[in-house]
């Protein structure tokens, strides 16, 4: 059980990793503040 959550956790880490440097490959003017609230706003 401990292992599905950790893989889970570690999946959805990298997914919100993946994002965040979409991101800011996409849109290199934008402050770290600005990433973070684009990040959460999906």
């Amino acid at each position: 059980m401990m292992t599905v959550l950790m893989v889970a956790a570690g999946l959805a880490f990298a997914l919100w990793v993946g994002v965040a440097s979409v991101v800011m490959l996409a849109r290199p003017e934008v402050d770290r503040a600005g990433v973070v609230r684009t990040v959460f706003a999906h």
